[in-house]
């Protein structure tokens, strides 16, 4: 077995710390593909709830109202903080809006093009754990509020940054 010094072994610690170091603050580089064209050019929005999110029982409002307040929540801010209009028939959509709720750590909005029903894409957010229902609540506007400016940047109308 080969016996190394202290002083060796600290330089070669801190030689491969360094490496593993700065390969992780290397930018992740991903391919600039195109924002399909609907999403673009969409004006108008209609939210529906994934089926997934029912469970055997079927719709039933106290099961909505307890376990998904998302849809609330993305109704409101989608009708209130975005340039797109929010329509209650899909007929008048452009884009249809898909959500789904994995448990309570997941939200997840599937964007279809309302002509052609094809998923056009997928955004996903992770909702911070709390124990505190105040916490909670926050933890999951926060979810949606960045879930909606994911959508508005992909879609080209992110608010500009304020100063």
């Amino acid at each position: 077995m080969i016996r190394l010094g202290l002083g060796l072994r600290i330089i070669i610690c801190a030689a491969l710390l360094s490496a593993v170091a700065a390969h992780a603050q290397q930018p992740v580089i991903a391919p600039a593909g195109p924002v399909p064209s609907p999403i673009l050019s969409a004006k108008k929005i209609f939210l529906s709830i994934s089926p997934d999110d029912w469970g055997s029982s079927g719709i039933n409002y106290s099961f909505y109202k307890s376990y998904y307040p998302f849809y609330d929540q993305l109704y409101k801010a989608l009708r209130d903080d975005t340039p797109f209009e929010v329509v209650a028939d899909p007929f008048d959509a452009d884009l249809v809006f898909e959500t789904n709720m994995g448990g309570t750590s997941v939200l997840r909005l599937v964007i279809y093009d309302r002509r052609t029903h094809f998923v056009l894409w997928i955004l996903q957010e992770h909702i911070e754990p709390a124990t505190l229902q105040k916490n909670r609540d926050k933890n999951l506007n926060n979810a949606v509020s960045a879930i909606i400016l994911d959508f508005e940047t992909i879609a080209g109308k992110a608010p500009a940054a304020t100063h």
